[in-house]
């Protein structure tokens, strides 16, 4: 019986495998975490203001740009897909609190070079829009720093992200893990796993 169930699953395992190396493996997903300048340009913004500094804001935390993308290869060196990412911000000041989020969606079209069974690397240019939210519990009549979070912080901008250079590693046909390095929102260094069918 054991006999027969390594013979089985041996066999099962070689087709899945020769399966897998007569695909055509054109789409990627991929989840990624990302470093952004956001949160500093922001502080930097409040200290900018008159009448704040460093020591008016009591507590400060941000999550790292969370990044998904689906791309779907055209031909050997161009890869078409979209991808959406989400940040938020919070500040904690002596008059209240200042939680600002921003949401990315946009469409992104990927040059691929150096490609094999096991490595791809690329670059390419990422085009869509920025939602800007922001929730505010302040216990003051001040209004500069509401209107500053208001003026620039709220609402859809357009962006434009240029993919430097991005690398995909893989470790099975499969499964692998990237890395891009980037300039313009939402991030400028992102890594995370990537799955290819």
């Amino acid at each position: 019986m054991k006999k027969s169930f390594i013979i089985i699953f041996t066999v099962m395992m070689f087709a899945f495998q020769t399966n897998i190396y007569g695909q055509n493996l054109k789409s990627t997903v991929s989840m990624d975490a990302g470093i952004s300048l956001a949160g500093t340009l922001i502080k930097t913004g409040i200290y900018l203001l008159d009448g704040y500094d460093e020591n008016d804001i009591v507590d400060y935390k941000s999550i790292p740009v969370i990044n998904g993308a689906y791309d779907y290869m055209i031909n050997d060196w161009l890869s078409a897909g979209i991808a959406g990412g989400y940040q938020s911000f919070d500040f904690t000041f002596q008059e209240g609190d200042i939680n600002l989020s921003r949401m990315n969606i946009a469409a992104r079209a990927l040059f691929h070079y150096g490609k094999s069974d096991k490595l791809d690397m690329y670059s390419g240019i990422r085009l869509g829009a920025t939602i800007w939210n922001s929730e505010m519990t302040w216990n003051t009549s001040d209004p500069t720093l509401e209107s500053f979070f208001n003026d620039k912080y709220v609402g859809s901008f357009f962006r434009t992200q240029l993919v430097a250079l991005g690398i995909r590693g893989y470790f099975t046909d499969n499964i692998g893990a990237n890395v891009e390095f980037a300039i313009g929102s939402p991030y400028y260094l992102s890594g995370g796993v990537n799955f290819r069918f």
